[in-house]
């Protein structure tokens, strides 16, 4: 067979292969992302899910008297062609009727000092890891009546989540613990009777479980804040902050994590505090995009063979090796894929380029030699299936060990067959003639 014959047959072998490894990914992709729908839901259900705490709210009651309008006795019509109704009128005193109305006016938290404990445990689920959280809430909230006379002041609370525990629940209000009722879906409401201008504080603590990130919101929208404060506690060091969020006004470095402090005077923002849980490196993800990369490391490998193979003057690998030598190479995706599930994905990943990488060498130490085995099968298998898929596992620079990695194996192939004569070799001659000619 000429080696022009040999290399289409190769190329053909590569895109089989190509092909198999896309089915394989795209396997590995569909069972990740079914796991990620079906898990998410049960981690939410055993542990709790993502916290969103809002500051409670702060309102009275002002009930003033309005007058009641007949709605048959039409007297005019105001610029805008709306009808004006006659005041209904008793017919008892003669006097307009009138009917007392309520109206809910909010007020703002006056001062805010808050400390909460994140203790962070990752939970694995199929081919993805959760990182779940317990919470410990302390809430103190200066509360002051904004009238000039005695007011009945409510304080509502809203729990953080819905599908999750509150263990240890308190809530005071001017010194007073509040009972909790059975529902709890619409958040609690205390109430007390403050003095003109008097202040007062409610105290809302409890210990939960979350998912993923914890936050804090100011409110909706573009909020007022003053005099706020609020400590955060994390048994982690790889800190984050979720997307539009505001990083906290200090860091301080504690034995096993951090200490966060968000504190302001007077405060305006439309962003919230929050601390994202640091996530460890998920195998599904890792795995199908290793799998999705592996006919780059076997074109580069099957290039670097076919070349060595076709230079060389006493070493002949057929199509049927190339073939095998294939296979070898999706042995690694393959039992990665499967082992991902059982064993840490570093520990999954070596194992699998162990057995690869001695299937390769003992089989071309077979087929040809252990010197050449050596030089042009595990080399070149170390560098393009070893390195380049390990590459995905330090982010930020994958592309740039791959990049860094091609250069010099181009480098090398270029100044090692500079020389050679292609013509001659792709023309069907044997090494020996086209060396001779």
């Amino acid at each position: 067979m000429n080696n022009f014959l040999r290399l289409v047959v190769v190329i053909f072998i590569f895109i089989c292969t190509a092909v198999a490894w896309f089915i394989l990914g795209g396997s590995v992709h569909i069972r990740t992302s079914t796991m990620d729908r079906v898990g998410t839901g049960l981690v939410s259900e055993l542990w709790g899910e993502h916290h969103a705490q809002d500051t409670p709210s702060a309102y009275y009651v002002e009930r003033i008297e309005e007058p009641v309008y007949d709605a048959e006795k039409v007297i005019g019509y105001d610029e805008y062609g709306a009808a004006i109704y006659a005041k209904k009128i008793n017919e008892k005193t003669g006097e307009p009727e009138v009917e007392v109305v309520e109206i809910t006016k909010y007020f703002d938290i006056s001062g805010s000092d808050i400390k909460v404990s994140l203790d962070l445990e990752h939970r694995k689920k199929g081919l993805l890891w959760y990182s779940t959280y317990t919470v410990d809430f302390e809430g103190k909230y200066a509360v002051k009546n904004p009238t000039d006379e005695e007011t009945e002041v409510f304080v509502h609370f809203d729990f953080p989540a819905e599908n999750t525990i509150f263990d240890d629940f308190k809530f005071e209000l001017a010194g007073e613990e509040q009972t909790v009722p059975g529902d709890l879906s619409a958040g609690i409401t205390a109430n007390s009777t403050l003095g003109p201008g008097e202040t007062t504080e409610a105290v809302i603590t409890y210990r939960s479980q979350g998912l993923e990130d914890w936050t804090y919101l100011f409110g909706h929208g573009v909020t007022n804040v003053k005099d706020f404060k609020l400590v955060a506690f994390t048994d982690f060091e790889d800190i984050d902050f979720p997307e539009g969020t505001i990083s906290p006004t200090l860091k301080e470095g504690t034995d096993d994590g951090w200490k966060l402090t968000w504190e302001y005077k007077n405060l305006i923002s439309g962003n919230d505090i929050g601390v994202e849980m640091p996530r460890l490196m998920n195998p599904g993800p890792m795995t199908y995009k290793i799998t999705y990369f592996a006919p780059i490391t076997l074109l580069f490998f099957f290039a670097v063979l076919f070349i060595a193979s076709t230079v060389k003057t006493d070493f002949k690998i057929h199509p049927m090796h190339f073939f095998f030598l294939a296979c070898a190479f999706f042995a690694f995706h393959l039992l990665m894929a499967y082992t991902v599930n059982h064993i840490n994905v570093h520990l999954a990943f070596w194992i699998s380029a162990l057995v690869s990488c001695l299937l390769v060498f003992i089989y071309l130490m077979l087929v040809v030699k252990p010197r050449f085995a050596l030089a042009y099968g595990t080399a070149p298998q170390l560098m393009f299936l070893v390195l380049f898929s390990y590459a995905w596992f330090v982010l930020g620079f994958t592309g740039l060990i791959i990049t860094i990695g091609s250069i010099i194996v181009l480098a090398i192939l270029m100044v090692a067959t500079a020389k050679v004569d292609w013509a001659a070799r792709f023309a069907g001659k044997d090494n020996d003639e086209a060396e001779e000619g």
